[in-house]
């Protein structure tokens, strides 16, 4: 024909290349999405409901959650010599349960030759959310009552005058060698198991402070740049390690674990289905009115230990301070990474 087009051509519907036309089964899986959709998003006011009728009727003094905890040499369980414990062991400091292993450092596995290694306590955390920070003014150990405070007060407020007097810059004026009030990074983490990906712990807060602070900062910086490689706060797993250090205070050489930090495998990699569970914890926490006051209550709800639970040599005698020394250790902590 003239036109190149036969008489079944011409009866044919004419439909452009570049046009998809739905069919039925396309129809039926977009309405199914659609309502999949629409579920999802009533379940999560459904259970925002839920949890908020749940956390109106908790207590502060009804919540406990734990914190890492190094066993340092002066710990009780290492100086009665309890079977299973060693100096350096990463533990809860409410159960004492043990989450690390001693291995060969694995995030130096093929880069270093194995006789060069040598092992070390560590265990994998994902960090998920940076809580508040704390500051703290210890009371003396010989001024302390058995059983009774261990600081002279706490507060979150790092604007508090107290604060501002007691510590170091830039967020407090004071320029001594021995600040009298301790300043705690804490993050929110969970431990996995290192072979099968899988829980190890609860939530749980792990603390930085004094020696260990420089190590906090870094970590805090690490995961506030996850961003630039397209992934969450909570995206990346590290690894929690202990290092032993001893120095000389005066004449007394003081021995005592601090923490360190490695780069470990993204979270994808470890445990795919963690991800969401722990987004929706992070979304709770990060509530525009009410996220605030549940990171307060959380902090304020995890134990700490007169300086053990966190990781620092404060087991020392009164007057023995490594850390007094250490402010340029902070101010550069950030920049080791």
């Amino acid at each position: 024909m003239a036109d190149g087009q036969t008489e079944e051509d011409k009866k044919s519907p004419k439909v452009h290349a570049t046009e998809e036309q739905p069919t039925e089964d396309s129809t039926a899986i977009a309405v199914q999405e659609d309502a999949v959709a629409l579920a999802i998003v009533n379940d999560a006011a459904e259970m925002a409901l839920i949890q908020e009728a749940i956390d109106a009727n908790i207590d502060q003094s009804e919540l406990q959650i734990s914190r890492l905890a190094i066993m340092q040499p002066q710990s009780p369980e290492i100086t009665g010599q309890e079977m299973g414990f060693s100096p350096g062991q990463i533990v809860d400091n409410i159960t004492r349960e043990i989450y690390t292993d001693y291995v060969n450092p694995p995030w130096l596995t093929g880069k270093v030759k194995a006789d060069k290694l040598s092992p070390v306590y560590c265990c994998l955390i994902v960090p998920i959310f940076k809580l508040p920070s704390e500051f703290i003014k210890w009371i003396k150990k010989d001024e302390q009552e058995p059983g009774g405070d261990q600081w002279e007060w706490k507060t979150l407020d790092q604007n508090d005058p107290r604060v501002r007097e007691g510590v170091w810059a830039p967020i407090g004026t004071f320029k001594g060698d021995k600040p009298p009030v301790t300043s705690n990074i804490n993050m929110l983490c969970l431990v996995l198991d290192a072979v099968t990906g899988l829980a190890k712990s609860s939530f749980i807060v792990a603390t930085f402070t004094r020696t260990s602070f420089s190590t906090g900062k870094n970590l805090v910086t690490q995961c506030k740049q996850h961003g630039l490689g397209d992934l969450p706060y909570w995206g990346r797993t590290y690894w929690l390690y202990t290092k032993m250090e001893t120095r000389m205070v005066g004449s007394t050489e003081s021995t005592y674990c601090i923490y360190k930090i490695a780069k470990g495998p993204s979270l994808e990699a470890v445990n795919s289905k963690a991800g969401q569970t722990i987004r929706q914890f992070a979304l709770w926490l990060a509530d525009p009115e009410l996220g605030r006051v549940r990171q307060e209550s959380l902090i304020n709800s995890a134990e700490i230990e007169g300086g053990e639970s966190t990781g620092t040599e404060s087991a020392n005698k009164e007057g023995d301070d490594p850390f007094a020394k250490q402010q340029s250790s902070q101010e550069d902590g950030a920049k080791k990474f």
